[in-house]
């Protein structure tokens, strides 16, 4: 079918009408004719294609399969239970990209962290402050679970790795003004690592001054 000087290929299908005597004509368009080659130039998609969007996979992939190794959410899952999946999600997120807790949300959202750990939905700001203030003062079963990971290394040494932190929570009276490495005008307080021979960490506290809390 020729409009305006331009072609327009149709494919044309006769239809018999239970009841009539002439057939229906059925036409589907086609696309332009081209009028140099006389190929069809098919119609463009009416439809927009859908949205796609790309979540980081490679870092959550390699802290997942970290902490199987290492056992550290079977011994989540032991002791804190139904928490244990929003600690992991938590942990995941701030090992990929260290940043301050109510921004958690934002890599939770931007990775495959909640397949991981089967989170049940995206921790908002509120409910990893909830999650943070519940775990802090849960003090025996912080206990148990160091406790657990201690019995489950087989190392005869162990290293301690302590460091500052400046803070700006309440921390009991745990967060001391001191010599504030940083030159923050902020309370501070020290924490260690103990890590076994192999390197797995087994326990971490807070400590104020020479008297480590766990000790």
């Amino acid at each position: 079918m020729e409009r305006n000087g331009q072609k327009y290929a149709y494919e044309s299908t006769s239809v018999r009408v239970p009841g009539k005597k002439n057939p229906k004509t059925i036409e589907t368009y086609l696309g332009k004719v081209d009028p140099e080659t006389g190929k069809i130039v098919p119609k463009d998609a009416r439809k927009r294609p859908e949205e796609e969007y790309a979540k980081f996979y490679g870092t959550v992939q390699a802290s997942d399969g970290i902490q199987k190794k290492m056992g550290l959410f079977d011994d989540l899952d032991s002791v804190f239970t139904t928490m244990a999946p929003d600690i992991m999600g938590a942990a995941m997120a701030l090992a990929g990209n260290p940043t301050s807790m109510d921004s958690v949300h934002y890599m939770v959202e931007g990775s495959v962290i909640k397949e991981k750990p089967k989170l049940r939905g995206t921790p908002s700001p509120s409910a990893v402050g909830e999650l943070s203030e519940k775990i802090g003062s849960m003090i025996a079963t912080m206990d148990r679970f160091f406790i657990k990971r201690v019995s489950g290394s087989s190392s005869e040494f162990y290293s301690l790795g302590p460091t500052s932190v400046s803070t700006y929570s309440r921390m009991h009276g745990r967060a001391r003004w001191g010599n504030n490495r940083d030159e923050e005008d902020l309370k501070q307080t020290n924490i260690a690592m103990v890590m076994d021979a192999e390197g797995p960490p087994s326990y971490s506290g807070c400590f104020r001054e020479a008297s480590p809390t766990w000790l």
